[in-house]
């Protein structure tokens, strides 16, 4: 979904207009907050030679988890160590790395939001909830909106993580 599908069904909820710079900023705190829940999962390429055999490397910021690692003949090995965020390899190779990523924030209105339909209406009652309470923080509305959001986070994690153990 588009950024602006979120603001267009926030702004009917509120009966006001956003601004389209406030509504990105909502949605990308939203997506930060999500996290490592969101369950992005990507593949990259690490070349290991004399240089940094052994060595600790760290992958872009977005990088939560590093899953697993395949050498150059598709194999997945364990010829390699994980501390945080980060990783060494012991042996020199071409080596894929299956890493967990935060979802991408979004730069203009007309982005994609690039995460799973699942968390579509926890990502709505976040930023009803958000709108809300910015205008006023004793909003009994806006704290049952954002109890909301962390109910269905919660639901899509846990629906999307169960999808996802049984493939």
């Amino acid at each position: 979904m588009e950024g602006t599908y979120f603001k267009e069904r926030v702004e009917d909820y509120l009966n006001t207009t956003l601004e389209e710079q406030e509504v990105v900023d909502a949605i990308n705190d939203c997506l930060f907050a999500i996290g490592d829940r969101a369950l992005n999962y990507s593949e990259i390429t690490i070349l290991v030679d004399d240089s940094n055999v052994g060595k600790w490397i760290k992958p872009e910021e977005s990088v939560t988890a590093i899953i697993r690692a395949f050498d150059d003949n598709g194999r997945e090995t364990n010829k390699w160590s994980t501390r945080a965020a980060e990783f060494k390899f012991d042996e020199e190779g071409t080596y894929k790395v299956e890493v967990r990523l935060m979802p991408e924030p979004i730069s203009s209105i007309s982005d994609e939001v690039d995460i799973h339909p699942l968390f579509n209406h926890a990502i709505l009652c976040y930023l009803k909830g958000y709108f809300k309470l910015r205008d006023d923080d004793s909003s009994i509305d806006g704290q049952r909106l954002m109890q909301e959001w962390q109910t269905w986070l919660e639901w899509a994690y846990q629906t999307l993580k169960k999808a996802r153990t049984n493939e």
